[in-house]
């Protein structure tokens, strides 16, 4: 750099003037939030928070796709079969709604546990393995919040597409049917969202133990091995009240609540059983005793589960 460069260059820098005065910066005590007092979110805050981020994160996930393609398949298949005269049989032929809606329902105690495992068989497996916990527990926050909050997104996701799927069918059975009992419809969908409670609180227990989350093994574990243990149960059952009182293990919810409905099969390994012969199983009949132990059940798995989280690695 030549000498008149930099002379040029020193000059322009002593010209260099800071107009800046501070003693006219006043403020109020609330335009500098003095007077605000921070302090954390309550716990049931707290859960909601998580609950929102976990719904936001399954609309980016398959499953919500996936139950919206089951409801749509409602309606599908009812009016082809409908339509189709060789598939006509397949549809009951009777005036009672309850009977129409039993029989678009026969293939939910199979859907439903597909469902639990699918949104909440990984949900925080997949949080450990993509690191996205160490965002979250590290947080003022307790785990039992993050735990919860979560486990009611899948919730609220599965028993969303149970009541979603008993409305369409109803609807749908109404435009052909004349006779409506909405007691025992109403008595089926409380039996159906315990028994999805249920549901989703053992997949999810599950993936708290797990590495890696899984879909298969919660899925098989409610659809075959459950249902096998409670019929051998049932069967093994000896004594006036012992084989009453295993008729209301959760695994006979679903069954229990087709046959409230009506005279239909439920596409399940108990309605297999049943095609293949006779034998003492039985689902019971009370709705409300079935609702309250599958209740009960899914409570007790969520508090175990909820320990587990808590003396969890990060």
């Amino acid at each position: 750099m030549s000498r008149k460069e930099k002379k040029a260059k020193k000059v322009k820098t002593e010209n260099i003037v800071d107009n800046y005065d501070e003693s006219s910066r006043v403020i109020t005590d609330s335009e500098a939030h003095r007077d605000v007092v921070y302090e954390l979110p309550s716990y049931p805050r707290q859960i909601k928070e998580c609950f929102m981020i976990q719904m936001k994160r399954y609309t980016k996930q398959k499953v919500m796709w996936f139950a919206i393609i089951l409801l749509l398949m409602i309606p599908v298949i009812f009016y082809v079969f409908k339509s189709v005269d060789t598939l006509k049989t397949m549809l009951p032929v009777s005036d009672v709604t309850n009977i129409y809606i039993a029989t678009l329902l026969s293939f939910m105690p199979l859907i439903v546990p597909l469902l639990a495992a699918i949104a909440c068989g990984s949900m925080l497996s997949q949080e450990f393995n993509e690191r996205t916990v160490y965002l979250s527990l590290p947080l003022p926050m307790p785990r039992s919040a993050f735990y919860y909050g979560k486990f009611l997104a899948g919730l609220v996701l599965v028993e969303g597409v149970v009541t979603a799927a008993y409305g369409i069918t109803m609807i749908l059975a109404m435009t052909v049917t004349e006779k409506t009992y909405t007691s025992e419809i109403f008595g089926s969908m409380l039996v159906m969202m315990a028994y999805t409670f249920f549901c989703c609180a053992l997949t999810y227990v599950l993936s708290t133990k797990l590495k890696r989350g899984s879909t298969i093994l919660p899925f098989i574990l409610l659809a075959v091995v459950l249902p096998v243990v409670a019929i051998a149960i049932a069967e093994l059952a000896t004594g006036d009240w012992v084989a009453p009182v295993t008729s209301y293990i959760p695994s006979f919810s679903p069954e229990m609540s087709i046959y409230a409905l009506g005279d239909a099969t439920p596409f399940s390994l108990y309605g297999i059983f049943c095609m293949m012969g006779q034998f003492k199983a039985v689902p019971g009949k009370d709705t409300l005793v079935m609702m309250l132990i599958s209740l009960l059940f899914g409570f007790i798995m969520l508090m175990a589960g909820s320990k587990v989280i808590k003396r969890r690695d990060m």
